[in-house]
């Protein structure tokens, strides 16, 4: 069973995925199939727009982007479309229970 509890840091409102009540940051490194269902995939480059702006070629600086872009998997969510998105894309049954 997973909870989604809203959560504020400073002005952001985040959406957080809870499985069993608990989270555990190895669900979030290791490929398994709690992340691919529930975390927040999202892409990061480790080259910077200003670097990446340097090179004229778009051809080659999409090379570049490619090899050096990976995906970081988080339990925040801060827009709650894409979680529901993600959650009906990746799970069989879902439902909402009601203390």
């Amino acid at each position: 069973m997973i909870w989604l509890i809203n959560q504020r840091k400073g002005n952001k409102l985040y959406t957080v995925v809870y499985v069993d009540g608990k989270f555990k940051f190895e669900w979030a490194a290791t490929d398994c199939d709690i992340r691919r269902r529930f975390m927040c995939p999202s892409k990061k480059c480790i080259a910077t727009k200003k670097e990446l702006d340097k090179i004229r070629s778009k051809k080659r600086r999409q090379e570049i982007k490619d090899e050096y872009t990976y995906v970081a998997y988080s339990p925040f969510w801060t827009s709650f479309k894409r979680l529901k998105k993600h959650l009906v894309e990746n799970n069989d049954f879902i439902s909402i229970v009601e203390d």
